[in-house]
């Protein structure tokens, strides 16, 4: 039987600065991480194969792609348990940048302490995501020279008061109830629930009435293309270097 190859010890993550480092400069541990960017993401492939080869999934040996791997977890039910390395190589993280999101809040981190590990539910990874990516945007957003666009990005990722109906489903926003959708739910206003969520999640979700979710979705297109159309220009004012500049204001001197 031939005897098992020694691997040679593991580099440890450095956590302190190397000599060079100017002193009194705070040390950033991720700066002297030994990893990669390429070696993190290969570590959450392979816990993503392993996961599913313990759910009795294999992909082929060495065939399965990042894309391939990530559709599976896509795939996976809304309540799947994902470890922190496999959820960061799911939403395409650097492990400085998951870290990062982890320990600062809001949005809260969905992650549990289970053991030795952390973990959390797909479903709650995807909604802390989904606010992370809007609290990054928010500050895009509020640099726009466009108070047009300002609004539109603020209606995008606030989240906004919905009522919902016994079964989950959207019956209208409470802020902007029709007359008519009122009646219907003073009929039963002890099924009623109230759920904040922004309007790409509540569009998201199942409603009531078709038309009144149309009436939003139009809303949701046109401050969409409004964004993307004032971020597109910011994009190719910074890539020719002639980004506009709003003129100082005049200081006038005391008298």
């Amino acid at each position: 039987m031939a005897g098992k190859v020694m691997s040679k010890p593991e580099k440890k993550a450095r956590t302190t600065a190397p000599a060079t480092a100017p002193a009194g400069k705070p040390v950033k541990p991720e700066r002297y991480d030994g990893r990669s960017a390429k070696e993190y993401e290969d570590e959450g492939l392979e816990q993503a194969v392993e996961y599913f080869r313990k759910i009795g999934r294999t992909f082929r040996y060495n065939a399965a792609t990042a894309e391939d791997v990530r559709s599976a977890i896509e795939a996976l039910p809304q309540d799947a348990l994902l470890q922190v390395t496999m959820s960061d190589f799911w939403l395409g993280l650097r492990r400085a940048v998951g870290q990062r999101r982890r320990n600062n809040s809001p949005p809260m981190s969905p992650f549990k302490k289970n053991g030795r590990t952390m973990e959390a539910e797909k479903m709650r990874i995807a909604e802390w995501d989904i606010a992370w990516l809007a609290k990054q945007a928010a500050r895009v957003f509020a640099k726009s020279g466009s108070s047009r666009s300002r609004t539109f990005g603020e209606m995008l990722r606030t989240r906004l008061p919905w009522l919902t109906a016994e079964n989950g489903a959207v019956l209208a926003c409470a802020s902007e109830l029709p007359v008519a959708l009122l009646d219907q739910a003073m009929k039963q206003p002890e099924k009623l629930g109230l759920k904040w969520m922004t309007l790409e999640l509540a569009l998201r979700a199942r409603w009531i009435e078709v038309e009144e979710r149309r009436v939003w979705l139009s809303r949701f297109e046109t401050a969409s293309s409004a964004v993307v159309s004032e971020l597109g220009q910011l994009c190719l004012e910074q890539g020719t270097g002639k980004v506009e500049r709003r003129p100082a204001e005049k200081r006038t001197r005391r008298k």
